[in-house]
């Protein structure tokens, strides 16, 4: 990574991706917010209807020209390098909120795929789902999915912390509020 940056940082650098940028009217309503800034990583909390992503995938705007405004290619030149995926270590669905961890440095994202990669952090969820998942107070050990074999781990734990009702012109909408932790990348 820091040779990388060593690199990067002169004139000589290959030109930056050119992304559309998002007219402020376009924007499905809350902006990103910058929730933890250091030298060479920060934490940003994408609002819902948000892509990360320059790919277009479904409509949203995408989270890569927002890094692009808020960082100037002089100081943060990886958040202007698709290749890099802009610095942003992970994905976060359009429809979800969230933080995304982003490099500011290519020493800074490859530390943090490092430490995603070998499960140093920690990815929770907390998901509201329709129906009623069991409630144990139990995490889930063994991989449900359909072509596990038997004694698997898990690709993901979840916990039922509650159960839900409500009801909308007579009809009973059951849902269960669950916390899932992503396991590590094999």
């Amino acid at each position: 990574g820091r040779a990388k940056d060593i690199e990067m940082s002169g004139p000589g650098r290959p030109p930056p991706a050119k992304i559309e940028t998002v007219a402020p009217e376009d924007h499905p309503g809350d902006a990103p917010i910058l929730r933890t800034d250091l030298r060479d990583m920060c934490c940003i909390h994408k609002p819902a209807g948000w892509e990360v992503d320059n790919q277009d995938a479904g409509g949203g705007p995408w989270m890569s020209c927002w890094l692009m405004e808020q960082f100037d290619i002089d100081d943060v030149p990886i958040a202007h390098y698709e290749e890099h995926q802009f610095g942003m270590v992970q994905r976060l669905d359009i429809p979800s909120s969230g933080l995304i961890l982003v490099g500011k440095t290519w020493e800074g994202y490859y530390s943090l795929k490092w430490q995603l990669q070998t499960g140093k952090l920690t990815r929770d969820y907390v998901i509201l789902v329709h129906n009623w998942v069991e409630l144990d107070g139990r995490l889930n050990q063994q991989s449900f999915a359909e072509k596990a074999a038997e004694g698997d781990a898990a690709p993901a734990q979840l916990r039922v912390l509650a159960h839900l009702r409500h009801e909308s012109e007579g009809e009973e909408m059951k849902m269960s509020l669950v916390v899932m932790r992503a396991q590590k990348a094999k």
